[in-house]
């Protein structure tokens, strides 16, 4: 089976849980990027390590790993980032 390598769009409460869950529970899916505007570069490191991270989903969603995408951002921004 193909692994499946997701950017995470959004890194807040349910973002995290989603992060969490992948990791610890799919051995063939893992977070290869995540973007947050809102979240800071080295807060992130500390907390998971060496997966990509930027502030622009666009940057996360091009990662060259990337073959699925996650949106865990509020409701209301869900349509402009999957038209991105």
């Amino acid at each position: 089976m193909k692994q499946v390598k997701i950017a995470l769009l959004g890194i807040g409460r349910i973002g995290k849980i989603h992060f969490r869950n992948i990791s610890q529970h799919f051995s063939n899916a893992s977070v290869v990027a995540v973007s947050d505007p809102q979240y800071d570069q080295l807060t992130f490191k500390k907390e998971y390590g060496d997966v990509f991270f930027t502030h622009k989903p666009e940057e996360a969603i091009s990662h060259p790993e990337v073959n699925a995408v996650l949106v865990c951002t509020p409701t209301s921004s869900h349509a402009a980032l999957v038209e991105a």
